[in-house]
Parts: structure tokens; C-alpha cells; sequence
């Protein structure tokens, strides 16, 4: 294996260019088939009367003819992707063997012209060589996305479930695996300008089986050698935020801020052991194929692309940059469900904006809710005489405003004038109630909302407006609206039909499945039992729960899989949350930091 080591070295020549193309490309690939996917199911299970896609209705939405056709169009489309970019990547390092540099335009150029010749000869093999190559290349990003994502994870678990028929299945992905590893050399073959891929093939088998162990050895220590480095960086990167949150956040908020900053690296962690995973497997897989006897380097042929050329590269980067900024945009202005509906997981609701750390449905409580990264808050939605809509749970203004009159009673102007925050703490003195345009612009691009709409038999355009306002500030994807009252849902849905409704029951029975207008429930977790969370998925709903301020109750909910926990102590439901995982113990050992 030494002789190897300078190979491996040469084909680095291009490395800075190359890494900075595939943190690009990757970055804009990433984006779009997530976001795509997300709109494109999201699709797919309202056709089928879902709302949301669950592990009990997830065999039912597979079978879906729909969803079967937007999977292979998804593969199709993921394979073709990653096939561009292997060829990128293997002429870049076999150009580095030469002795030859290459710009990043330079990189998409041979790239690009070596994808359509190799395509125009092989057709759908090609797609074959991306999904044998991509098997071992890109194991670290796979792993991750089939642990993190909702409907990878629900398919890993079902197979986990099947019994003996699952050996069958894993005897056949192990062969898979052995024949992607026999004909690894396959891509540095295709780079050294032969065409056809059924050669590549025949080529690198007995390739692979005269040096078997060596191959095997350097391609698990590099595998190895990824995944360490990517350990220390996440190591170095949350100890290095334990000490910023300790210096510079509330101590109240250290521990959640901690939690958000993890879910933050770990997605950072998986899209960069991605982009290190399979640029270092592949250096390795070149270095050793242009190091072996018998094997020859290829002459500088690289010249730098004709005008034309780099026209089209040009605009190819200006087209993913695009896509990136337009993805960007939504997701810090607009708000994005994006991890909501791909990622699996919990998420946390403070209740009524934060009511335990500052005056209930205030911009004060909601500004809290920031502070302790809650997913969501929720907030209550009222009338006043005028009909303007502002934030307050009681039909009275007694308790919150010392003021004993009903919200019905008083106009907006009167409302303004009145003072909301002294009786929770004098720190507050002065704190008015908001009105509900104020809360969500506070809130937009910064903090998801659960707006309830009361009911009091004197608002019966409530809901109306309520919708009216989420859909003209464009924030349908940042806004869920629930309310006890039924027909407030079909109200909104006839608004707008995007914005995701919740039913609140105090009570937990009837058919869940036939409330339409509700695409999920909002039910107390005394009524909450394993029989109810499975109808509730079973018909493709979202279970949120309330309100949950005990440890006992909050680890009951979380065994129970419901989806969203409605609570005044968001960060005591982070720290329950986090209990498994395993890197928990970790984040334990940073709480000294933090103290």
C-alpha cells in the first residue's frame, strides 16, 4: 500500500478547486431534491386524503401509484446527479495524476463533456455505475439520511420488521455490495478515456481480485479516517459553542441554546461528510488505480474551455446559485416546513409564546420562545368590537389587563391603551397586548406559530381573517391554525387550502379519520393513549399534545411517538428529547461548560 501513497498525493492537484465545486453543487443539489421532494410528496399525500406521512400509513402511501412513480423519478433523477458529479470528480483527480491543474470552471467543463459522452454510449448503465459507485463513495451521507429522514427511516424500520423475509432482501444488497466494490476501479478507467462501461467493468474486476487486500485495507482505512475526522470537527464545533453559549447567552437559556446548536451541527456534520466522504474515497480509489503495474497515466490533454465553453459553465454556476438563493430565501424570510416534513423527530411548542418566562401572548413571550428555540409557539387569537384581531386567551380582560370587561366589549384603540405584563412581573410593567399582525411579523422567518382561534359566539369571521392575514404576509408555510370550534377549520381551508389546520379536542374519541379540514389534533395528554397515537397516523394526521410540564408525563409522550409536545418548559422537553441519543452523553459533559 506505500507505493500507493504518492498517487494518492498526485491526483490532489486539483483538490481546493474540486472541494469548492462540491460544496457548491452539492449544496444546490441538496436543496433542490429536498425541497422538491417535500412539495412533490406533500402532493402526493393530500391526493391521498393525508395530511401527514406517518410510519402507520407509510406502507399504504408507498403503495400508492403516485408515490411509486415520484420515487423512481426521484431516483432517476438523484442517480443522474450523482453520476455528473463522479465524472467531475474523477476527470479532476485523473487530471491531477497528469500533473495537470484545472480551473473550477475548467472542472464543470470535463465534467459535463465526459457525462454526455459517457451517456450517449451507455444509456441507463450509467445510472447502474452511479448507484454501484455511490454505494461505498457516499456511505456517510447514506447512513445519516436514512437514520434522519422520515420516509427513509420509516422503510429501514419495516424491513427491520419483516421477519425472515428481510434476510432475503439483505443477502441481495450485500451482493450488490461486493459486485460495487469489484468494479470500483471502474471510474478512474472511464477517466483514462475509455468509453464504454461494460469495459470499465471487465477491466476492474480482475483488478480488484489480483489486489483485493490492499484495495479493501485502504479503502476501509479511508472510510475510517472520514468518519474520525468528522467526529473531532463535531467535538471541536459544540465545544467550541458550549464556551460562545456560556460567554454570551442567558444562563437560563444555555442548555437549550446547546440543543439547537447540536441538531445545527449535526446537519452541517452530515452535509460535509458527504462532500468529504466521497471526494476522499474516490482520491483513494484514482491513487491506487493510477499507482498499479500495467496501468498508464494519462499525457496532459487539458486546455483551458473555448469561450463558448465557459459561457455554459458560467451559466451553469449562475443556475445553482439560483437554486441556492432562491432555496435561502425561503427558508430564513419565508420559513420552511423543510425539516418538519422530511426530518423525523419531536418538536416543542411553547404554550401560549412562553407564558413561564414572560407575560402570556405577548411580542415579549413570543421574543422568549426565540430565546429558548422552541419549534413552535403557541398563540391565542381573539376579536374585538371593531373586529380587529389581537393576541388573548380569556373571553375577559380581568386576569391579563386588570381590566373587567370582554374582548368583544372594547375596540383595538382601547385595547392599545390597556397594560398586559405587570401581572406576571413588574419587569413588565408597560408590555401591551399585541395585535396579531404585529406577532406574526415579529415572528417571520424566525419563529414557527400555533395560532389558536377562540371561539366566544361573537367572532364568527375570526378564522376567516386569521387566514386572510398568514396568507397575505406569505407565511403559510411558517403558520399552523387550530381551534376548538370545527367549522373555523373549513373556514381557513377555504381561504387557503395550504395552510395546515389542527382540531383541539379535550377529549380523545369518535372517528379521527373523518375530520377532513383537520390535518392534525390537538388533544390533552391525559386522553392520550398507544391505541389513539396509531388512529391519529393511521389516518395520516399529526398528534400534538398539551400541556405537558412534567418529566414523566414529557417521557410518556415521547415513548407514546406523538409529533408535537405543547408545553411551558420547552427546554426541560429538549433535555427529554435528547435522552437517547447518542450524543447525549457528550452534551451532559458540556453542561459544565456552560455552569
Amino acid at each position: 500500500m506505500k507505493k500507493w501513497i504518492p498517487d494518492i498525493g498526485k491526483t490532489g492537484k486539483n483538490l481546493t478547486n474540486l472541494l469548492c465545486f462540491e460544496l457548491v453543487y452539492r449544496g444546490a443539489a441538496t436543496a433542490l431534491v429536498f425541497q422538491g421532494a417535500r412539495i412533490l410528496f406533500n402532493a402526493a399525500l393530500k391526493q391521498m386524503g393525508y395530511s401527514y406521512l406517518t410510519a402507520e400509513n407509510y406502507m399504504v402511501f408507498l403503495s400508492n401509484p403516485l408515490t411509486m412513480l415520484l420515487i423512481v423519478l426521484f431516483a432517476l433523477f438523484i442517480l443522474t446527479a450523482l453520476f455528473f458529479e463522479l465524472c467531475v470528480i474523477s476527470e479532476a483527480l485523473f487530471l491531477g495524476c497528469a500533473g495537470e491543474s484545472c480551473s473550477i470552471t475548467g472542472l464543470a467543463v470535463c465534467g459535463f463533456w465526459r457525462f454526455r459522452t459517457l451517456v450517449k454510449k451507455n444509456g441507463p448503465l450509467c445510472l447502474v455505475l452511479a448507484a454501484m459507485t455511490g454505494i461505498f463513495a457516499c456511505a456517510h451521507f447514506m447512513i445519516r439520511e436514512i437514520m434522519e429522514v422520515k420516509i427513509l427511516n420509516y422503510a429501514f424500520l419495516r424491513i427491520y420488521k419483516w421477519g425472515n423475509d428481510k434476510y432475503f432482501l439483505i443477502v441481495l444488497l450485500a451482493l450488490f455490495a461486493v459486485l460495487s466494490i469489484a468494479t470500483m476501479f471502474s471510474f478512474p478507467i472511464l477517466a483514462g478515456k475509455e468509453d464504454d462501461i461494460r469495459t470499465a467493468f471487465r477491466t476492474s474486476i480482475p483488478l480488484f481480485v489480483r489486489h483485493w487486500k490492499r484495495a479493501l485495507a485502504a479503502v476501509l482505512l479511508c472510510s475510517l479516517g472520514v468518519t474520525l475526522v468528522m467526529l473531532v470537527l463535531y467535538y471541536l464545533l459544540m465545544f467550541a459553542g458550549a464556551v460562545a453559549v456560556a460567554l454570551f447567552e442567558d444562563s437560563h437559556f444555555a442548555m437549550t441554546a446547546l440543543f439547537s446548536l447540536n441538531d445545527t451541527v449535526s446537519m452541517i456534520m452530515g452535509f460535509l461528510s458527504g462532500v468529504v466522504g466521497i471526494l476522499a474515497n474516490m482520491t483513494v480509489i484514482t491513487g491506487m488505480y493510477a499507482g498499479l503495474e500495467g496501468v498508464p497515466v494519462p499525457e496532459a490533454s487539458y486546455r483551458d474551455p473555448k469561450p463558448a465553453k465557459a459561457r455554459r459553465a458560467f451559466l451553469f454556476f449562475l443556475l445553482i446559485f439560483c437554486v441556492e438563493a432562491a432555496y435561502l430565501y425561503s427558508a430564513v424570510v419565508k420559513g420552511t416546513q423543510l425539516a418538519t416534513d422530511l426530518y423525523a423527530g419531536i418538536l416543542v411548542t411553547a404554550h401560549r409564546g412562553g407564558a413561564k418566562d414572560a407575560p402570556e401572548n405577548t411580542l415579549a413571550a413570543l421574543s422568549m420562545a426565540m430565546e429558548n428555540r422552541s419549534d413552535y409557539a403557541e398563540i391565542d387569537i381573539q376579536e374585538t368590537k371593531d373586529k380587529e384581531l389581537i393576541l388573548m386567551h380569556d373571553n375577559s380582560l380581568k386576569r391579563t389587563a386588570k381590566v373587567n370587561r370582554k374582548v368583544w366589549e372594547v375596540t383595538l384603540s382601547e385595547v392599545l391603551e390597556m397594560e398586559a405584563g405587570s401581572h406576571f412581573n413588574a419587569d413588565y410593567a408597560g408590555e401591551k397586548i399585541p395585535q396579531l399582525r404585529e406577532a406574526l411579523e415579529l415572528c417571520r422567518g424566525r419563529l414557527d406559530l400555533n395560532i389558536e382561534v377562540k371561539s366566544n359566539g361573537h367572532n364568527q369571521e375570526v378564522a376567516e381573517k386569521t387566514a386572510m392575514l398568514v396568507t397575505e404576509l406569505g407565511m403559510e408555510e411558517q403558520c399552523i391554525i387550530s381551534s376548538m370550534n370545527y367549522s373555523f377549520l373549513k373556514d381557513v381551508k377555504e381561504v387557503n387550502p395550504n395552510i395546515r389546520t389542527g382540531y383541539i379536542m379535550s377529549v380523545a374519541y369518535g372517528k379521527v379519520e373523518s375530520l377532513e379540514y383537520a390535518d392534525f389534533l390537538s388533544v390533552e395528554y391525559d386522553c392520550v393513549t398507544d391505541d389513539f397515537v396509531k388512529r391519529v397516523h393511521e389516518a395520516g394526521k399529526e398528534l400534538h399534545v398539551w400541556t405537558v410540564n412534567s418529566r414523566k408525563v414529557m417521557r410518556r409522550m415521547k415513548a407514546l411517538g406523538v409529533d408535537n409536545i405543547i408545553t411551558d418548559r420547552p427546554g426541560v422537553v429538549r433535555e427529554i428529547l435528547m435522552e437517547d441519543k447518542s450524543d447525549a452523553g457528550f452534551l451532559e459533559l458540556l453542561r459544565f461548560v456552560l455552569e
